[in-house]
């Protein structure tokens, strides 16, 4: 129920036209996506850090993806997962 209010929370202010910071776009992001992937909260943390560590910023059309499927994880790693793919080279 929390991540369909955080994703409720931040369309609504894309909606109204307020500036969300990246920051917390991107988190609000790697922490639905993580919630979805890992069920033990301490490796939930670590996922969420290595989620920002790879992916942020986080694109647009990946973050509307994600909070898009908030309550259907099992979707989600397959419709978002090209939008999500990290733009970052690797050394």
């Amino acid at each position: 129920m929390r991540r369909i209010a955080r994703g409720l929370l931040i369309a609504g202010l894309f909606a109204a036209g307020c500036d969300v910071p990246q920051e917390a776009s991107d988190q609000a992001t790697c922490t639905t996506l993580c919630q979805c992937l890992v069920s033990l909260p301490s490796a939930r943390a670590e996922c969420e850090a290595g989620c920002l560590a790879n992916l942020a910023p986080v694109p647009e059309v990946c973050e509307l993806c994600v909070l898009d499927h908030a309550d259907r994880c099992e979707s989600m790693i397959t419709d978002c997962s090209a939008a999500c793919q990290s733009t970052t080279p690797t050394p």
